[in-house]
């Protein structure tokens, strides 16, 4: 199509400088650790919200419908 591939550290929207590039140009390091601390945290917490409703998680339901099937 004549457009360069994009650079693989410009986020998803590639070169056109997006909210991805806005975004993480605005991190600092310590910034960017607590959001993956953050995002841990809520991942934690869903984790433990489904165990206690007694349902299975979503790569759990994949993985036994690829192993078992729909049976």
């Amino acid at each position: 199509m004549g457009l360069p591939p994009p650079d693989p550290w410009a986020g998803p929207l590639g070169r056109c400088g997006g909210p991805s590039r806005a975004f993480g140009a605005h991190l600092s390091t310590t910034q960017a650790a607590l959001l993956a601390v953050g995002v841990w945290l809520v991942t934690v917490a869903v984790a433990v919200a489904l165990q206690r409703a007694g349902r299975r998680g979503p790569f759990e339901v994949a993985l036994r419908r690829v192993a078992y099937g729909r049976a």
